[in-house]
């Protein structure tokens, strides 16, 4: 025998499938978004109109995650979700099938849009027109699963850093992030 203990996850897909998501994950943290995006797309299925969604994912090595790519290939194809991949341990050029040209603003990416050798923090700010249009949209919701350590904190001040890029002060991107904390607009689950 051995000790384990369950506690209840705070992340819990939105009640109204039209709020805004921005879900970020590191490596095994996907579980949780991948089942939202697979009830995502059983909700498109049925006609339920859904809300935007980005998901930014850092994986250490893309061999480590099968054929994951085409899966979130599929949620881009399908309108589920924008998802920007990082692979940090690898620097090798895109696969077949993955779009790594700039986003512009409002454009939604019809492929995965991967990025090599930098983590998921690096992903945020490149593509920060996209993530500032998500984070800024009303009545969303922010929310990782991953690795705790310093890994949430580097987070928030990559947001902030991603939100001055978009043309938000330092001081109303500090303010927005607390707002959302204390609305329960951030989801934090790490281990």
């Amino acid at each position: 025998m051995f000790p384990a203990q369950i506690h209840e996850s705070p992340l819990e897909p939105p009640k109204d499938p039209k709020t805004p998501v921005i879900s970020i994950a590191l490596g095994s943290g996907y579980a949780p978004f991948r089942s939202l995006l697979q009830e995502r797309l059983a909700l498109s299925q049925q006609g339920v109109e859904l809300g935007p969604m980005c998901l930014f994912l850092g994986i250490r090595r893309r061999a480590d995650y099968g054929d994951m790519l085409e899966e979130l290939n599929t949620w881009c194809k399908n309108g589920i979700s924008y998802t920007y991949l990082a692979i940090s341990r690898e620097s090798e050029t895109p696969a077949e099938g993955a779009d790594n040209i700039p986003m512009t603003r409002g454009k939604r990416p019809e492929t995965v849009k991967i990025t090599y050798g930098g983590h998921v923090t690096k992903s945020i700010t490149d593509n920060f027109e996209v993530f500032g249009d998500h984070m800024t949209a009303p009545n969303n919701l922010i929310l990782y699963c991953g690795k705790a350590g310093k890994i949430p904190e580097d987070l928030t001040e990559t947001i902030i850093k991603a939100l001055i890029k978009y043309g938000i002060t330092e001081q109303e991107a500090r303010k927005m992030w607390v707002q959302y904390l204390e609305q329960g607009r951030i989801f934090f689950e790490a281990w």
